[in-house]
């Protein structure tokens, strides 16, 4: 066993991007980066697959999240508009299996969670959505280090009738970041 100079764990803390707080071992991230996508983005009658870049920064960042119970992992989707169409009541969200329809399961290791609307479905104010990403993280052993990107995808859900091609669920940002819990 080595023991490391102050110098030397000041180096290596900054390398994987955390700090040991006090002496009860817990951990706070030093960087707040996150990595998103800007664009327009439309959940349609079929799912939608969104790939989020990720920089070494926020690679290293989710890495230490993951073995952290101090903080969550969250998927932010913002200026998100629900359909017009009341056969449409939500969407569910599968993180890395690009292959997800209606009729995978939530069940499925790759399950993040649903956004379900109103039953009267009429255009409101656009408004943001957040979904906690770490147990999926856990559950489908994602490991981030490995990553260059992230896929996220979003299915339709309906009230058993079909969708119809005229669907649109819409946003303009989908981020991932690490958030402390409270």
């Amino acid at each position: 066993m080595s023991i490391l100079t102050l110098s030397q764990w000041l180096m290596l803390s900054l390398a994987i991007g955390s700090f040991p707080n006090d002496a009860s071992g817990q951990h706070h991230l030093a960087a707040r980066d996150s990595a998103k996508v800007t664009k327009d983005m439309a959940i349609t009658q079929v799912p939608l697959t969104v790939a989020i870049p990720l920089s070494d920064a926020v690679q290293r960042e989710l890495q230490t999240a993951l073995m952290s119970e101090h903080h969550s992992i969250t998927l932010t989707m913002r200026n998100l508009t629900p359909p017009k169409d009341a056969n449409v009541t939500g969407f569910s969200v599968f993180v890395e299996k690009t292959d997800a329809t209606a009729a995978t399961s939530e069940q499925e290791e790759h399950y993040v969670g649903s956004r379900a609307f109103g039953a009267k479905n009429v255009p409101q104010k656009m408004e943001s959505h957040a979904f906690n990403v770490k147990a999926a993280f856990h559950k489908s052993r994602i490991n981030p280090a490995e990553m260059k990107e992230i896929h996220f995808t979003f299915v339709p859900l309906s009230n058993g009738g079909k969708i119809p091609e005229s669907t649109k669920i819409t946003f303009t940002e989908l981020e991932i970041s690490v958030t402390p819990k409270k």
